[in-house]
């Protein structure tokens, strides 16, 4: 026997699989009319943090001859969070954009319409101009992407070249 790790993925519903499938034929189709065309997406996610953090006892060890007693505190009363956004288009990495708190949907439509300090627009000054000209903006179907005033902007700086939940392409 060899141990094995188990693998965390998102769950998916019956649902998921129709929307999928029509996105992943879109996507070739769009392949086979510009071959370069995944060079001009702007792949997009955020993370939060938080004080908790994430910890993975499996690999926590100590290693004695007596046992220390080891602690990790969690579950703090003193809380505090920060969201960290970023993309990748072609070969450059944009970002990271950092948020003080938890992303919400209007801190997130602050940054699409550039009223933040580090904003979208300022991120993407190293990518080619040509690019940025034709570039589709992707993000996933997070609930602050998917709300009213999110999508409007979406709408308003992207047009038709956005993929997302509620978007025009899905």
């Amino acid at each position: 026997m060899y141990p094995y790790h188990v693998q965390c993925v998102q769950g998916l519903t019956e649902n998921d699989y129709g929307p999928r499938l029509n996105f992943c034929q879109w996507f070739m189709n769009e392949l086979e009319r510009m071959p370069t065309f995944s060079e001009i997406i702007l792949f997009t996610d955020e993370a939060a943090f938080d004080r908790d953090g994430v910890t993975n006892f499996h690999n926590t060890h100590e290693w004695m001859e007596t046992n220390p007693h080891a602690i990790v505190q969690q579950k703090h009363q003193q809380q505090f969070s920060c969201s960290v956004w970023g993309g990748i288009i072609n070969n450059s990495l944009v970002g990271p954009h950092f948020f003080e708190n938890r992303l919400n949907d209007e801190m997130y439509v602050e940054f699409l319409r550039n009223r933040v300090r580090n904003r979208l627009d300022v991120l993407l000054e190293d990518v080619p101009l040509n690019i940025r000209l034709n570039m589709w903006f992707m993000h996933d179907g997070a609930p602050v992407h998917f709300s009213l005033i999110a999508r409007q902007e979406l709408k308003r700086k992207f047009g038709r070249q956005w993929i997302g939940r509620g978007g025009p392409v899905r």
